[in-house]
């Protein structure tokens, strides 16, 4: 069965769907702040060399909603989001957000694979009325501590400004922890093991 589709707004733009109503967090993540980011190529070189060094130094945080722990680069800008908690550096051109689905008392089967579907076929959706341009990288599923889960990456441009991302999903009791990393392209892969970090890091 697939999972109930709703309301939710995904960068700015409403976007409509028959079904019950919530907010699909995993679709929304994919492009929430990117329309803030401003060009990397600007920062100096001691600039991204000193995040990626802060990046490093982690504290530990717990997501109430499932109950899971996790550890997060505590001088990263902290700020609350809908749904959850996003950690930041270099102006916006990197972040890590950490969101949850909750379909508790819903009759639905929720697995890493159904809300993978749920959410793609939002996205195709978003496709057909925004002027995005994404490529998945990869996907399939994963498992995180002893936890069901699912990763992909992607390549996404935005007004002309290439952007890249990764995103992994674990279900527990029919809630689902999102943790999303996005930054701009060229500095993708200075921040990836941060974010390898974080996922490897959470736990019950």
């Amino acid at each position: 069965m697939a999972l109930p589709k709703g309301v939710k707004e995904i960068g700015g733009v409403l976007l409509v769907v028959i079904g019950l109503v919530f907010v699909v967090l995993g679709a929304r993540d994919l492009y929430q702040g990117f329309t803030k980011s401003k060009d990397a190529n600007a920062l100096a070189k001691s600039q991204v060399e000193q995040a990626v060094r802060d990046s490093a130094l982690l504290d530990s945080g717990r997501e109430e909603k499932t109950g899971l722990s996790y550890q997060f680069p505590k001088q990263w800008k902290a700020e609350e989001i809908q749904g959850g908690i996003q950690y930041g550096t270099l102006n916006g051109t990197a972040n890590i957000r950490i969101s949850v689905d909750d379909f508790s008392g819903q009759k639905v089967e929720v697995t890493p694979e159904t809300y993978h579907d749920s959410v793609r076929a939002q996205i195709e959706e978003l496709q057909k009325q925004q002027p995005l341009s994404y490529t998945f990288l990869t996907e399939g599923a994963t498992t995180v501590g002893a936890l069901p889960g699912y990763q992909w990456t992607y390549k996404l441009l935005v007004k002309e400004v290439p952007t890249a991302g990764a995103q992994v999903w674990v279900v527990k009791d029919k809630k689902v922890l999102v943790m999303t990393y996005s930054a701009a392209e060229n500095i993708y892969d200075s921040f990836y093991p941060t974010f390898q970090a974080m996922v490897q890091s959470i736990k019950e």
